[in-house]
């Protein structure tokens, strides 16, 4: 059954393509937004929501201070501990009063971004629909068809752009899907309460040595909940022969310090595992008719495993992108093409320098070694706190400045 026609399909509603949504909405675009799932509903995550997330909530009109409810710890710091124990405590230098970022559980902080967008307008909203295929015209997509409550229904518009995550259906419908394990993430969370946590506006990364090149996280919700997991480069798994789960639950049980803290705790949940390709690759995320944005273009941080940021941010760019295509009636890959020069432009040099951090963390005496650098030497701080911070990261050294000071 045909639908009504729009300027835009954005196809999933989580951040970046609520976001997507809302500011194709502000150019005066008629937008569908579709998502499979009812909103609130979870998304496995870490909760970190990093400070470009905070600079683009400001931009969506969104201050979290004022939300009623909201379930949140703000972020002034990321503490890293190296695996002989050394910790390096960053702070972000924010004005008095002003925070980095927050954790906030992706039940909550989707919904909040979802909600956002759905209030503008000329964004029409269907939840618990599931796209099944996109409609084509010779090579350009110009729609999607999908079930809604057992019913297929088809809409079209001049672009779609594909929010629907790692797996993302559209991709996989136009053969431009990759399962590279290097450039993949594999990530188990759970939520705890009742954890002993030093420092509550400070978010953790624990590089130990049974899961290098990846790491174990705390991530503070309050005073004494947070949300606990690990990460690591997919394709070390079966290298190391890791279930992932067993290593969290042992870390939890049997660290020398960290069970310490966790001897009195109450798991509230059962623990979760996800994928996410992520930006140690640059994707193509444009086609005659389609642009991919956030997890669905491949744009988490190869180092701390931060999406959010960068998602909101994808969103942003296409809206720019698309409006620029109407203006010129051209909707081809050629076209299109503009919105990845301009989002590979900002955040190029981030991802660079990110995925750089990551191969370090290969290297058990190269990481021991540089964090206890760092635990001594304020530039290597101001260096890490640059690059892992947000998109501020363009306007630091390069990669040799860090490796001339460390060898100083």
């Amino acid at each position: 059954m045909h639908e009504k026609e729009f300027d835009v399909i954005v196809v999933g509603a989580g951040p970046s393509g609520s976001s997507t949504a809302f500011f194709c909405a502000r150019e005066g675009l008629n937008v569908l937004l579709l998502d499979k799932e009812f909103f609130p509903r979870d998304k496995t995550c870490g909760d970190g929501i990093s400070g470009k997330s905070i600079k683009l909530l400001n931009e969506l009109g969104i201050n979290p201070k004022t939300v009623s409810g909201l379930e949140f710890s703000f972020i002034k710091s990321t503490t890293l501990i190296s695996p002989k124990g050394d910790e390096v405590k960053i702070g972000f230098n924010k004005p008095e009063g002003e925070f980095a970022g927050i954790t906030c559980p992706r039940k909550q902080f989707d919904s909040l971004v979802f909600n956002n967008a759905k209030k503008e307008e000329s964004v029409t909203v269907i939840e618990g629909f599931n796209v099944t295929d996109v409609l084509m015209n010779k090579n350009q997509v110009i729609g999607v068809k999908g079930l809604v409550n057992g019913i297929e229904k088809e809409f079209k518009a001049k672009i779609v752009v594909a929010a629907d995550g790692a797996y993302s259906i559209i991709r996989r419908k136009l053969n431009l899907f990759d399962s590279d394990s290097d450039n993949w993430i594999v990530a188990v969370r759970t939520y705890y309460d009742n954890v002993i946590i030093p420092d509550k506006e400070s978010i953790e990364l624990h590089f130990i040595d049974s899961i290098l090149p990846g790491y174990f996280w705390i991530f503070p919700i309050s005073e004494t909940k947070a949300n606990v997991g690990l990460g690591i480069v997919q394709s070390f798994v079966p290298k190391k022969k890791l279930n992932l789960v067993n290593e969290l639950n042992k870390i939890i049980k049997e660290h020398p310090v960290l069970s310490k803290r966790f001897k009195d705790s109450i798991k509230l949940n059962e623990v979760k595992a996800w994928n996410l390709p992520i930006g140690s690759k640059h994707r193509k995320n444009y086609a005659n008719g389609v642009l991919f944005v956030g997890d669905a273009a491949g744009l988490i941080d190869p180092f701390t495993g931060e999406g959010i940021g960068n998602a909101l941010f994808s969103g942003k760019i296409a809206s720019i992108a698309v409006k620029n295509a109407f203006a010129l009636n051209d909707f081809s890959e050629a076209t299109l093409k503009e919105f990845d020069e301009l989002l590979w432009n900002e955040l190029s040099e981030e991802l660079s320098k990110s995925t750089k951090l990551m191969h370090l963390a290969k290297h058990r005496f190269l990481l021991n070694w540089a964090l206890g650098k760092a635990a001594r030497n304020p530039e290597i701080r101001g260096y890490l706190t640059q690059t892992i911070s947000d998109s501020s990261a363009k306007k630091v050294g390069s990669m040799q400045f860090l490796l001339k000071v460390l060898l100083g």
